[in-house]
């Protein structure tokens, strides 16, 4: 996709988006952590092209809520190091390690690997997914949350 300017891409990105959100009421749940919220529409987007739907949490403290409330629902939790409040994304994906299943993928999106705090991350593996983002690793990570319909979605979109 070739845009002039972020305002056209992300008018792109939401249009196409809006065309599988039809699709998302069966699709698989991520639980989306980031305090930005120009990024949290554009990484949203990116994935509802690949039939995953997003709860969205600006800061860590809703995210565990989230968790809390919907813990057997979710498939990937995606969050960003860096928030704003009491609990960082660090002790976002620690705490939710105890209440998530195993097999619920973690992804932490950084601009800055320096954020890490491996004693405070969780016992599982996780990946990093690195800013600025791009539509093919979007459907990487959409893959963690439902490998066979992404691979659908990416074959029916030629």
């Amino acid at each position: 996709m070739t845009c002039t300017d972020a305002s056209e891409c992300l008018g792109r990105i939401c249009r196409a988006a809006d065309k599988a959100k039809a699709e998302l009421d069966e699709a698989p749940l991520v639980l989306l952590v980031e305090d930005d919220k120009f990024e949290r529409e554009i990484i949203s987007a990116m994935l509802a092209q690949f039939h995953v739907a997003c709860d969205l949490a600006p800061n860590g403290e809703e995210a565990m809520e989230l968790v809390q409330a919907r813990a057997d629902l979710y498939k990937l939790l995606l969050v960003d190091l860096k928030l704003p409040g009491k609990k960082s994304g660090n002790d976002v994906l620690r705490e939710a390690d105890t209440l998530l299943s195993s097999d619920v993928h973690f992804v932490i999106i950084t601009g800055d690997v320096n954020y890490l705090e491996p004693r405070k991350l969780p016992r599982r593996p996780v990946t990093i997914w690195r800013k600025p983002f791009e539509l093919k690793d979007a459907a990487r990570i959409a893959m963690m949350a439902e490998p066979l319909g992404v691979h659908h979605a990416i074959k029916g979109n030629g």
